[in-house]
């Protein structure tokens, strides 16, 4: 949320808002094999703040989503965001990033491995999180090493999901060494730590996973820069009756600008993730994106992503498409509307977890920048 547009630099304004109206119809609101759809007003306020302290900077901001449907008047909702981070910068070799975070948040059906064909209402939880990086030396330094610890608390509203909520304590350390004037490479190893709340019977998905990563970072020429991550990822439970998952790690996020209107977003991954299923472990999930950005003039962008996820879970498959396409124009130095199109689906060998849904969004965004 610190990198909103309604920041501003040093020598500007220390107080930025911005402000959105959307309309969407959805034709398939909860994601199921029998669609409902319903169409829906979103306001969506941020407000943020940026306070310098001789080299120190602090940044705190608010984001917030107010929606109401027009049938189905009993799926409106309100929630909020809150933020904060320190920057202290002790020296040119050292430097401390802390940050607090609260969340009230909705879970898009669909996205986790569980059924959406239950669902009557959306699923809501209350996210909490503290984090701490330390920084000696910097980017541009021949060597740099990386500590941080991040704390995050995730509570369900739903009584039903109370086995989700869970407090995750991770640790990461790392080791930068740069090989060329925009290339470095890198050593990752990192710690998480998952407990859940909820212990009685199969529901206990409590575990550490480890990650053990090599990787290295680039900007070429300002045309394509990227980080890659490759090694390997290991989740211990500490039920007996949930399995060990080894497997292979990587991830991609690269950007490549051809040119000065053009963008082209790559990104791939594979990584355990946390199932949302009682009595199941965790699953390893594969993903695959590609945005295309054009800027047709200086007031019109069109921009268009597919994203590919498989997982697997004992005998099921699940694959799961998603593409969407974006249409904005700039109506004045601080407005902008935009037209949004999304299409999803979800194959699966059990047909409980199939669906498909369309979306369609209008949308006016201030910009001040």
């Amino acid at each position: 949320m610190f990198s909103s547009s309604c920041l501003f630099g040093q020598d500007q304004q220390n107080i930025g808002y911005n402000i959105g109206l959307t309309a969407l119809h959805e034709d398939n609101i909860f994601n199921q094999s029998s669609a409902v759809g319903d169409n829906s007003l979103s306001l969506t306020p941020e407000v943020a703040a940026l306070k310098y302290f001789g080299k120190h900077q602090l940044t705190a901001g608010y984001e917030g989503e107010y929606t109401a449907y027009a049938d189905y008047d009993e799926l409106n909702y309100i929630l909020h965001t809150i933020g904060s981070e320190f920057i202290y910068d002790h020296s040119q070799r050292i430097n401390l990033e802390l940050g607090l975070t609260h969340q009230q948040n909705k879970e898009s059906p669909g996205t986790t491995n569980a059924s959406t064909n239950t669902l009557d209402d959306f699923v809501f939880y209350d996210q909490s999180g503290a984090s701490a990086t330390l920084k000696y030396g910097t980017s541009d330094s021949v060597g740099q090493i990386v500590g941080s610890y991040k704390y995050s608390q995730k509570r369900f509203d739903d009584s039903d999901q109370t086995y989700r909520d869970v407090n995750l304590n991770a640790f990461t350390a790392a080791f930068y060494y740069r090989v060329a004037p925009k290339t470095r490479t890198f050593l990752e190893v990192t710690l998480a730590d998952y407990n859940y709340i909820d212990t009685s019977g199969a529901s206990d998905q409590s575990s550490n996973n480890y990650l053990y990563l090599g990787g290295i970072e680039w900007d070429l020429a300002n045309k394509t820069t990227g980080v890659f991550k490759l090694g390997y990822q290991d989740k211990n439970y500490d039920a007996d009756y949930f399995s060990e998952i080894t497997n292979l790690y990587y991830s991609l996020d690269m950007i490549w600008r051809p040119n000065t209107y053009s963008t082209v977003t790559l990104t791939a991954g594979r990584e355990n993730q946390e199932s949302a299923l009682e009595g199941y472990s965790g699953y390893v999930s594969n993903f695959y994106s590609l945005e295309l950005s054009h800027e047709f003039t200086h007031r019109l962008n069109v921009g268009i992503e597919y994203q590919y996820d498989t997982y697997e879970i004992s005998d099921r498959t699940d694959n799961s498409h998603d593409l969407a396409i974006n249409l904005t124009h700039s109506l004045s130095t601080w407005l902008e509307v935009s037209l949004a199109y999304d299409y999803q689906q979800r194959d699966s060998n059990y047909d409980e977890y199939a669906y498909t849904s369309n979306s369609v969004a209008l949308s006016l965004q201030t910009k001040f920048e």
